[in-house]
């Protein structure tokens, strides 16, 4: 194979088969690189490199191109980085690069010049002179990487989006068990943080900004259940960061972590309230630097099956339509809180608030009225102490 793609086929779609062993690969649909790499390095700015269902033992460096590189299914097109350094590395200026249906798994870091944090982003390192950058992470499973900063991913002064993504079972032995968001604002949109692990760490997602900055971070539909925390915090932000969470749901400890900060929460389950938030291990309650905005509650989230790692929601889940009003799901209704929606097509218009108030002998329901139905129907469990819904 040559690595630079020599021969007759010049792009613009670079094909990759770990299975293709031809030695005249150029790229080209029917003489597929066996290397990711390869078709990165023959890749021009504006390219697509393709890549087809497989295990990729390799680390891959963008090496400064503006590319999209695009896998079969994030199940079944996997990069291992056989813990040799971060499984994927962006360092470069005025990129534009998209990274979709992937899983990375197996990443160890990049070691950097600090004296204290010398190894960050285990499966993805990516460092960018200028906020306008881009790094777009769509449908990837983030798993199984170590560093000692941002064991899932890194991000120093980039912007883009991180969706429909699950990061899980990374390791960190400092801070940022799942991702460091330093600079820049990646906005998480659908993403799953589950199962990361703080050996002796801070956070599991930390979000700082080391200068004032106009840049909004936004976590989006995004769950924070089942990881491994310790003393840490599931969310840190510090210095002066702004960030606004929404739609989301937590299982424990938020942290706002200075004065500089300007965070706001609203349709979020977070469990304590505003009450509950930290911020140098002082509770915030009613602290300037937090809006504590409209719909925020506090519930058992109800989950399909919790234990076995499914967090999809129970058609009971109070997380169900209690996002913002003015937003949907894909299926049309009002969103959900979390990264899974709750599927309602085909189905009757749910009431909205719904109330219940138990006495000894009764109980009284509310709920508002609504144009498109019909009728109701109300149920109830012969159990006499189930709760009621």
């Amino acid at each position: 194979e040559n690595e630079n793609g020599a021969g007759d086929y010049n792009g613009p779609v670079w094909y990759v088969d770990a299975s293709s062993e031809l030695p005249y690969a150029n790229g080209s649909a029917s003489a597929k690189f066996s290397k990711i790499q390869y078709g990165i390095n023959a890749a021009a700015n504006g390219d697509t490199v393709t890549v087809a269902t497989g295990t990729y033992v390799e680390n891959i460096n963008f090496g400064g191109k503006n590319i999209a590189m695009i896998g079969a299914d994030r199940e079944t097109t996997i990069i291992d980085g056989d813990s040799s350094g971060s499984v994927v590395r962006i360092d470069s200026t005025e990129t534009n690069i998209l990274i979709k249906n992937f899983t990375l798994t197996n990443g160890s870091g990049t070691p950097t010049n600090d004296e204290v944090e010398t190894i960050r982003g285990g499966a993805i390192y990516v460092t960018t002179n200028n906020t306008s950058d881009v790094v777009n992470l769509d449908s990837i499973i983030i798993q199984n990487s170590t560093a000692v900063v941002g064991a899932g991913f890194y991000y120093l002064q980039s912007s883009g989006k991180i969706s429909n993504t699950i990061i899980r079972n990374n390791t960190t032995t400092f801070e940022a068990g799942a991702g460091y968001i330093n600079g820049g604002a990646p906005d998480l949109e659908n993403v799953l943080i589950t199962n990361n692990t703080l050996l002796d760490g801070r956070n599991v997602l930390r979000i700082d900004h080391t200068h004032p900055s106009s840049d909004t971070v936004v976590v989006n539909k995004t769950t924070f259940v089942n990881n491994n925390i310790g003393t840490g915090y599931l969310l840190e932000i510090e210095n002066w960061s702004n960030v606004k969470v929404i739609h989301s749901t937590f299982d424990d400890r938020i942290s706002i972590h200075s004065g500089s900060v300007s965070a706001k929460i609203m349709y979020s389950n977070v469990p304590g309230g505003i009450d509950s938030l930290y911020s140098e291990g002082v509770l915030v309650g009613d602290s300037a630097n937090v809006t504590w905005g409209s719909g925020n509650i506090d519930v058992d989230p109800m989950f399909v099956d919790a234990a076995n790692g499914d967090y999809h929601l129970l058609a009971d889940s109070r997380l169900i339509d209690a996002g913002h009003p003015d937003s949907t799901d894909a299926d049309g209704s009002r969103a959900d809180m979390g990264v899974y929606y709750y599927d309602q097509g085909g189905q009757p218009v749910r009431v909205s608030n719904l109330i219940t108030t138990p006495s000894s002998d009764n109980v009284s329901v509310k709920w508002n009225a609504n144009i498109n139905a019909a009728s109701y129907n109300v149920y109830r469990s012969t159990d006499g102490s189930a709760d009621f819904y």
